[in-house]
């Protein structure tokens, strides 16, 4: 999103703000001053530099975009959901992945009129938003009980992609090599049929055999690393 389009989404929230007489001119050009230069939700930093109570916050959404506003103490992302966005997404973005409904993704959102956050949000899931409003203390409770994916992946023993590709190469080239040097520079002494295939027919058995094997080595690697090699 541009600053033109930032400022834009901005000032038509400044300007229902001022109509319900919630804050004064002055203090929301200071507001969007500091959002657009932090790349924060207008309504997160008046709340936080106090000219907006965290209560008048969720009365101002809940009426404006006539959302309902949920409590998240008791529930949890569902399993379907709970890979679409990491925790550090969710903490910069003061959102929450609940579940499908319908085909869109039911998300608890601080402030959805965030256009950044309802961004990030599509774009990892890949399907239309359907939003809740939820409060400050429950976005972060909720955020404090996901399960961080990414740390778990990178924290893994062993799964490197780096290492991974390198597993598979060995194994895919090193065993074919020797087998090959083993059939066709023996000789009279090599296998029988090899001894009566032609050139062409000496390329074909190779890329023949090379493709299964190859397909055996990346199984093997999906065994010991418990997923195929990262691309």
């Amino acid at each position: 999103m541009t600053v033109k389009e930032q400022l834009k989404n901005f000032e038509t929230v400044a300007e229902k703000l001022l109509s319900q007489k919630l804050v004064s001119e002055d203090v929301l050009q200071t507001a969007i001053e500091e959002a657009i230069k932090h790349e924060r939700s207008l309504l997160r930093v008046l709340v936080d530099n106090g000219s907006l109570k965290e209560s008048d916050r969720l009365r101002f959404l809940h009426k404006t975009l006539e959302l309902p506003v949920v409590s998240l103490r008791d529930i949890m992302p569902r399993p379907e959901v709970s890979g679409f966005l990491s925790v550090d997404k969710c903490r910069r973005h003061r959102i929450v992945p609940l579940r499908i409904e319908s085909s869109k993704l039911l998300i608890a959102m601080e402030d959805p009129t965030d256009i950044s956050a309802c961004t990030a949000a599509e774009t990892a899931s890949e399907m239309d938003l359907k939003p809740v409003l939820a409060s400050a203390a429950d976005i972060d409770l909720a955020i404090s009980r996901m399960p961080d994916l990414d740390s778990a992946d990178a924290q893994a023993p062993g799964t490197s992609p780096i290492i991974q590709k390198l597993v598979l190469l060995v194994l895919t080239f090193v065993p074919s090599v020797a087998f090959y040097m083993a059939i066709f520079l023996s000789g009279k002494n090599g296998p029988a049929f090899t001894r009566e295939l032609d050139e062409f027919g000496r390329v074909l058995f190779l890329l023949l055999t090379w493709g299964s094997w190859a397909s055996i080595a990346y199984f093997i690697t999906d065994i010991v690393f418990g997923s195929k090699p990262k691309r």
